[in-house]
């Protein structure tokens, strides 16, 4: 027996939350698609489908994304990190990272109600920088307290991690909103190592955000086997801050916790070589706004005692990416 009343209710709540104003209509099948339109995603007809079509099974089991990303961070905030003889030799601005590889993959399961389940992945573990001091008296600071050394050696790593489960529902020719939860994390940490004498210090900030978001996917037009689309995902979100200080001889771990808001556009070129197969080429944006961003607690704690106030920035990534999609 076809399950309707559930699918039409998740129907209801991804049209209410959508921009699109329209009558919802009186099926909620999935549609036969054209020729030039990949089998997963079918063309709303002129006209409803007949009685008979209601809750037909899905065109297709699945499809599949997998795109590669070079990303370019936003800079931080400038602030001095180390000094050699009393000249700036690296500021937190250095740690820019304007090429830097990601990877992002997502799998959409129909349904017969045409509500798609979407599971979807966007990461890098890529952004990190090692960087060595020496020949003469050099200078670092970290969370409010400046050291001195003959030879340092600093290294930095932010990965970044996002997870998504999101409802997408296709009823309309050119729309589809979508509603889901998300789940991000940016962990920055810093060592900094006093070679000669063998003293490690090491800072962390970390940013756990969890929330719910909404948005749509737009197709803009056609041009042959050419498709052009949009994608755009906001929502307000939980965040679970981190920072800590580690020394050979102190600790703190202090956690705060603030809303932050997320959002997420990308718009792509979509060659489709045949229903089944298509070549993605697009730019991706992601940005975050009330984050803890590492660097930019040096100067709002002290590591001895812990005691400060954490300080919230925004940090955003950008950049091109080219993927495939396979249906099946």
């Amino acid at each position: 027996m076809p399950i309707v009343l559930p699918c039409a209710t998740i129907f209801a709540l991804l049209v209410a939350t959508s921009v699109v104003q329209a009558q919802i209509p009186g099926y909620a099948g999935f549609y036969e698609p054209e020729p030039y339109l990949s089998v997963v995603e079918p063309l709303l007809p002129a006209d409803p489908l007949p009685l008979s079509q209601f809750n037909q099974p899905p065109a297709a089991i699945g499809t599949f994304v997998f795109d590669f990303l070079v990303l370019d961070r936003s800079h931080v905030d400038p602030f001095n990190l180390v000094t050699v003889d009393g000249t700036d030799v690296l500021d937190a601005s250095d740690f820019n990272f304007n090429e830097t590889g990601a990877i992002r993959f997502s799998a959409t399961i129909p349904s017969p109600c045409g509500v798609n389940l979407q599971f979807s992945y966007l990461g890098s573990h890529e952004f990190s920088a090692r960087e060595t001091f020496s020949g003469g008296v050099v200078q670092d600071q970290f969370f409010g307290t400046f050291g001195t050394q003959t030879q340092l050696e600093m290294t930095y790593e932010a990965p970044l991690d996002s997870f998504e489960l999101n409802l997408r529902a296709r009823q309309w020719e050119r729309f589809s909103p979508m509603a889901g939860v998300r789940w991000v994390t940016l962990d920055e940490s810093s060592t900094q190592l006093d070679i000669p004498n063998n003293l490690a210090f090491w800072g962390h900030s970390k940013n756990t955000m969890v929330g719910v978001q909404f948005g749509g996917e737009w197709l803009m037009g056609r041009i042959g086997l050419w498709r052009f689309e949009s994608v755009l995902k906001a929502g307000v979100y939980y965040n679970d801050m981190n920072i800590e200080a580690t020394t050979d001889l102190t600790y703190f771990n202090r956690k705060f916790r603030t809303t932050s808001f997320l959002g997420e556009l990308s718009a792509m070129a979509v060659y489709e070589f045949t229903p089944y197969m298509s070549l993605r080429i697009g730019y991706q944006g992601l940005w975050m706004e009330g984050t803890a961003l590492l660097f930019d607690q040096y100067d709002n704690f002290l590591y001895t005692t812990g005691n400060g106030s954490v300080d919230l920035g925004n940090v955003n990534f950008q950049g091109g990416y080219v993927g495939f999609d396979v249906t099946w």
